[in-house]
């Protein structure tokens, strides 16, 4: 996935697997729909990238950014309006 810049994760999605986005270097923007958040492994987006974002529902940032695994990205989770 080195020239994945961007993805977007589907409203139903309720996991994403371990090493789903690990080590894609050029993955800038997460667009992840669902207002609850998916079950992440902590290896999920392995491989800091510098000015990544994850855009979530602006109702769901405090969600996201206390949930298990994705506690790690708060730096890098943005609400978006879908």
């Amino acid at each position: 996935c080195h020239n994945l810049e961007e993805i977007t994760i589907p409203k139903n999605v309720n996991k994403i697997g371990e090493y789903a986005f690990s080590l894609c270097p050029n993955l800038l923007n997460v667009y992840c729909k669902p207002t609850t958040p998916p079950i992440v492994d902590h290896l999920t987006f392995v491989g800091h990238v510098f000015g990544r974002k994850i855009f979530v529902p602006i109702e769901s940032v405090s969600a996201y950014t206390s949930a298990s695994n994705w506690d790690r990205y708060t730096s890098e989770i943005v609400g978006y309006e879908y």
